[in-house]
């Protein structure tokens, strides 16, 4: 049956009947607010079927249902963007009253830290005043026991450079034995393999005069064999 054939009525039971299954979903999706943008779609769907149905029934009435359907639509979603710029508009302000306030904070730690640098900065200043005084008090004393460590110590990077140089000598003579035990072994293990392969190229070589005797006396045998058939 065509949209021509139906009255105003079973237009409005058959658009229903279209949406239910659309309000369904959109209300298992949690989207069932008037509101939202697949409701509102939804409506404009619904108003697009009607005018649609009043233009092919010539249905004045009809089609003036579906203008305030289409302008109910358009009005909600004008409130709906509304609505958003309200919320946007409320998160930046909250947004801009949260950053002042980290600020202020921020503001009140940094003056905090500078007092407290200012003032550590005094004690500092006034912990090397006494330093430098002491200082000068043992200016003395400190360069009699740094002359006597000096001479000290004098000692005994001397003792400590004949103790190096003894033992240098010692291990280069270890060293120089090590090498040459080295060198010993490694000629040794050379003149193992150098006999090891003339070995094995005089058996290599005596194979093969065997394996060339067996071949001749072989062919030797089979051309007897030939000339007696």
């Amino acid at each position: 049956m065509s949209l021509s054939q139906l009255p105003r009525t079973a237009v409005g039971a058959y658009v229903k009947a279209l949406r239910l299954p659309i309000d369904t979903a959109l209300k298992l999706a949690g989207h069932n607010d008037a509101s939202s943008g697949g409701k509102l779609a939804a409506d404009r769907a619904e108003a697009a079927v009607r005018s649609a149905a009043a233009t092919i029934l010539r249905d004045d009435e009809l089609r003036v249902d579906a203008a305030q359907r289409r302008m109910a639509a358009d009005e909600r979603t004008q409130a709906a963007d509304l609505a958003a710029r309200a919320d946007a508009v409320r998160e930046a302000s909250a947004a801009e009253a949260a950053e002042r306030k980290a600020d202020a904070a921020r503001q009140k730690r940094e003056d905090e830290q500078a007092a407290e640098k200012e003032a550590a900065e005094r004690k500092a200043k006034a912990a090397e005043r006494a330093k430098q005084a002491k200082k000068q008090a043992d200016a003395a004393a400190a360069q009699k026991k740094a002359a006597a460590a000096k001479k000290k110590k004098d000692a005994e990077t001397r003792a400590a450079k004949a103790a190096q140089k003894q033992e240098e000598a010692i291990n280069a003579k270890e060293q120089q034995r090590t090498e040459q035990l080295d060198r010993d072994a490694k000629q040794a293990r050379l003149k193992e393999l150098a006999d090891r392969e003339e070995a094995l190229a005089q058996k290599q070589a005596a194979l093969t005069a065997a394996d060339e005797e067996k071949r001749l006396k072989d062919a030797a045998v089979k051309a007897k064999a030939k000339r007696t058939a």
